[in-house]
C-alpha cells in the first residue's frame, strides 16, 4: 500500500510538473508562478524523483520564475540535492539571455548575482555583479530599485574579497543617494545603514557599526515594527558587533529578541535563524557562566545541522558553524573530536577560498588554538604565526582579527619563555587598539591590562605598575569606577602594589574600589565584601589597626548577610581579625572569634582548616596568659599538620606550627621540649 501511494504521488507530481510551464505563464500576472514552481520542485525532491525535478528546473526560461529576490537559500538547497549540471546550465542560460528582456521581474543576471552571493561563490559573482551594476545604471539610472540592489550586491562581493575601500565607497554613495531620494527615515535608508554597519563590522570599525545599526533598527521598528524580518536582521547584526565589543549583556538582550523574531518568521530550520543562533552562542560563551553551557551546545549543534542540510556540507556558512561546534567541544573536554572537525574545515576552506584569504586565516587560527589547548604547542604555534601573517597581509595590521591572533601568539611566546618577543607583540596590540579604537575603548583597556600583567609577571614590575596607573586614569575617567573593566584594572594595580609593599598607594586605590561597589550594592554585594577584606589586609600590613579592624568587621557582616555565619568567607575573616588582635597586643579580644572558627571546622571535619585555626587560637590563648591551654591547642594543631605533611605533602603549615611551639617552649623555659621540636624541624630540610 505504501509503495502504491509513493508511486501515485510521483505520478501526480509528474503530471503537475508537465503543467508548471503553462501555469507559470498564467500566474506571472499575479507574481505567483515562482511559488508554484518551488512547491513542485520541493515535493518532487521529497519523493526522491530528482530527474523530474531537474528537468522542471531546466524547462524554466527565467531564474526569476523560480527564485524571486528572497528565496536563495531554498534554491541552493535544491542544487545541493541535484547534480551540478543543472546549476551549470541555468547559470549559462542566464548569462546568455538578452539583458533586460523582461520588465515585470528583475533581470536574471541580477537574480543570478544574488544566488552566487548567498552561495558565496565570489569568484564567479564578482565580474557579473560589476557588469550588472554598470548596465543597470546605463539602462535605468542610478536610483532605480534594481540598480540599488545591484550596487549593494556588488559592494557585498568586494567586501567578501577583502576590498573594503571599494565596498565602503559604493555603500556611502548608496546611502547618500537614498537619503536625498527617499528621505532620512525611509526603508531604503535603513537597508543602506544595515549594509554599512555590516561593512564597518568586517573592517573592525565597531563604534561606527553600532551607530549605523542602531539607526537602522530605529527606522525599521518605526516602519515595520519590532517583530519583522528586516528589524530582526539589523538586531542580529547589532548583536554581532556588541559581541566584538564584549558588551555581552547588551548583545544577549538584542540577540534573544532577534532569535524570537526569526523563530516566529522562519522557524527553527532556517539559515537566517541559524545565524542568530550562532551569534547568541558566541555571546553566551563570552559571558562564561556554566549555566549557559548546555544552551551553547544546543545552539551550536542546531546551527550546524541546519546549514549542513540546507546549504550543504561544503558551504562556507556550514564550515563556520563547524568551527563553532569544534570550539564548543573543546570547551567541554572533547578536544580530539574538536581538532578532527577543525582539521576538516581547514582542508575545505583551502579548497573553497584558497590559502590567501581571510576565511582561511580564520580557520587556521581556530585550528591552531585547538592544537595548543591539546598541548601540541609546536605545531599549533607555527599555524598561529602563519595565521597572524595572513591576517596582516589581507586584513591589515590594525584589524581586530589580526590583533586578536597576535595577542594569542604573544601569550604562547611568553609561556615558552620567549619573553622579549612576547612583550613586544602585546605592546603592539595595545598601541594598535589605541590608534584604531581610542585609548578609552574597552578593547584597548583590556589589551593594556594584558600588557601590564605580562610585564609584572616577567620581572618588569615598575613598567607594569606605571602601565596600570595610566590605564586606571583613562578607564576611570571615560568608563567610570562602576564599570567592570575599571574595577579589574584597579584590582590588578592594588595586587601589584601590595606585592611590592607600596601599601599607602594600594589603600588609596582600594578605597576607590570599595566606593565603586558601594554605588551598586545589590549587584556587587559579594565583590564589596571581598573588597573590604582586601582593604582590611592592606591596613593590617601598613600597621593601621583600627582601620583594619573596622574593615574586617564590615567584611564579616557583609559575608554573613550573603552566605550565613558558618560560610567559609566569614570564618576566614574572623580568623584574620583574631590574628590582628593578637599582633596588636590584644590576644584576649580575638579568642571568642577564633573559638567560633575552630568549632565550625570541627563540625565540618575540615582537617586542613582546623589545623590552621587551632594554631591561631592556641597562640592567642597562650599570649593571653593560659599557657597550658595554649600548648594543648598548638600540640593538636601540630599533630593534624604533621599528618597532612606526611600524607599530602602540605608542609608549610606544619613548619609554621613547629616554629611557634619552639618559640613558646623556649619562653616558658621548656628547653627539652623546644630542642626535640627543633630537631624535628631540622630533619625537614
Amino acid at each position: 500500500m505504501a509503495k502504491y501511494r509513493k508511486k501515485s504521488l510521483i505520478a501526480g507530481h509528474r503530471r503537475l510538473a508537465a503543467r508548471v510551464g503553462e501555469l507559470s505563464g498564467a500566474l506571472s500576472v499575479f507574481g505567483q508562478h515562482s511559488y508554484v514552481t518551488r512547491w513542485t520542485v520541493s515535493h518532487l525532491l521529497a519523493a526522491g524523483d530528482k530527474a523530474v525535478a531537474s528537468n522542471l528546473l531546466l524547462s524554466l526560461k527565467y531564474l526569476s520564475d523560480l527564485v524571486g529576490l528572497s528565496d536563495n537559500f531554498v534554491v541552493i538547497e535544491y542544487w545541493n540535492q541535484l547534480d551540478s549540471a543543472t546549476w551549470d546550465q541555468l547559470y549559462l542560460r542566464s548569462l546568455n539571455l538578452p539583458y533586460g528582456s523582461r520588465q515585470t521581474f528583475p533581470s536574471d543576471r541580477l537574480v543570478l548575482v544574488g544566488l552566487l552571493v548567498d552561495a558565496e561563490r565570489w569568484t564567479s559573482a564578482a565580474p557579473l555583479a560589476r557588469q550588472c551594476f554598470e548596465l543597470l545604471v546605463e539602462q535605468y539610472g542610478r536610483f532605480h530599485e534594481d540598480t540599488c540592489v545591484a550596487a549593494t550586491r556588488y559592494s557585498n562581493i568586494t567586501q567578501q574579497q577583502d576590498d573594503f575601500e571599494t565596498a565602503l565607497a559604493i555603500l556611502l554613495e548608496e546611502l547618500g543617494n537614498s537619503r536625498a531620494t527617499f528621505g532620512p527615515r525611509s526603508e531604503e535608508v535603513s537597508t543602506d545603514l544595515n549594509n554599512l554597519g555590516n561593512l564597518y563590522t568586517d573592517m573592525g570599525r565597531f563604534p561606527d557599526a553600532v551607530e549605523c545599526l542602531e539607526e537602522a533598527i530605529d527606522i525599521r521598528e518605526e516602519i515595520f515594527g519590532t517583530y519583522h524580518e528586516r528589524t530582526a536582521t539589523s538586531q542580529n547584526n547589532l548583536g554581532l558587533v556588541l559581541n566584538e565589543l564584549e558588551d555581552y549583556v547588551g548583545a544577549e538582550k538584542i540577540l534573544r529578541l532577534a532569535l524570537e523574531s526569526r523563530l516566529q518568521l522562519f522557524g527553527a530550520r532556517s539559515v537566517y535563524t541559524s545565524t542568530t543562533q550562532n551569534n547568541l552562542a558566541i555571546c553566551l560563551t563570552g559571558i562564561g557562566s556554566d549555566k549557559h553551557q548546555e544552551e551553547i551546545g544546543d545552539l551550536r549543534l542546531s546551527c550546524y545541522e541546519t546549514r549542513r542540510d540546507i546549504l550543504g556540507p561544503g558551504h562556507p556558512r556550514t564550515l563556520t558553524a563547524m568551527l563553532g561546534l569544534a570550539r564548543y567541544k573543546s570547551a567541554v573536554g572533547e578536544v580530539d573530536e574538536a581538532i578532527e572537525i577543525s582539521d576538516q574545515v581547514l582542508v575545505l576552506r583551502r579548497q573553497h577560498s584558497g590559502e590567501h584569504s581571510g576565511a582561511y586565516a580564520s580557520a587556521l587560527s581556530i585550528h591552531a588554538g585547538l592544537l595548543i589547548e591539546a598541548n601540541k604547542t609546536t605545531e599549533g604555534g607555527k599555524l598561529l604565526r602563519k595565521s597572524v601573517e595572513l591576517s596582516n597581509e589581507i586584513l591589515g595590521e590594525y584589524h581586530p582579527d589580526t590583533l586578536t591572533r597576535l595577542a594569542r601568539l604573544a601569550f604562547l611566546l611568553l609561556e615558552n619563555n620567549e619573553v622579549d618577543e612576547g612583550l613586544e607583540y602585546l605592546r603592539d596590540v595595545y598601541d594598535a587598539r589605541g590608534k584604531k579604537l581610542g585609548q578609552a575603548s574597552p578593547a584597548t583597556i583590556r589589551a593594556g591590562n594584558n600588557y601590564a600583567q605580562a610585564l609584572i609577571e616577567n620581572d618588569r614590575t615598575g613598567e607594569g605598575i606605571d602601565q596600570l596607573r595610566r590605564l586606571l586614569r583613562v578607564s576611570s575617567r571615560s568608563l567610570g569606577w562602576v564599570d567592570s573593566k575599571t574595577q579589574v584594572v584597579a584590582y590588578n594595580l592594588v595586587s601589584a602594589l601590595e606585592d611590592h609593599d607600596r601599601y599607602r598607594e594600594a589603600i588609596k586605590v582600594q578605597l576607590s574600589l570599595v566606593a565603586s561597589y558601594e554605588a551598586d550594592p545589590e549587584d556587587s554585594a559579594d565583590d564589596l565584601a571581598n573588597a573590604y577584606e582586601d582593604l582590611a589586609r592592606l591596613y593590617a600590613n601598613s600597621d593601621q589597626f583600627n582601620q583594619s579592624r573596622r574593615a574586617y568587621e564590615q567584611a564579616i557582616k557583609l559575608f554573613e548577610d550573603i552566605c550565613g555565619s558558618s560560610d567559609e568567607d566569614v570564618l576566614r575573616c574572623k580568623q584574620s581579625l583574631g590574628v590582628l588582635y593578637r599582633n596588636h597586643g590584644r590576644p584576649e579580644d580575638g579568642i571568642g572569634l577564633l573559638e567560633d572558627v575552630v568549632s565550625a571546622y570541627r563540625t565540618r571535619e575540615e582537617t586542613g582548616n582546623l589545623g590552621s585555626a587551632l594554631m591561631a587560637l592556641g597562640s592567642n590563648v597562650y599570649l593571653a596568659g593560659d599557657r597550658v591551654a595554649g600548648f594543648k591547642l598548638l600540640e593538636e594543631s601540630l599533630e593534624i599538620r604533621r599528618g597532612l605533611c606526611r600524607d599530602e605533602n602540605e608542609c608549610d603549615g606544619y613548619v609554621a606550627t613547629l616554629e611557634r611551639l619552639v618559640e613558646f617552649y623556649e619562653e616558658s623555659n621548656m628547653g627539652a621540649m623546644a630542642e626535640t621540636l627543633r630537631k624535628e624541624r631540622e630533619s625537614l630540610k
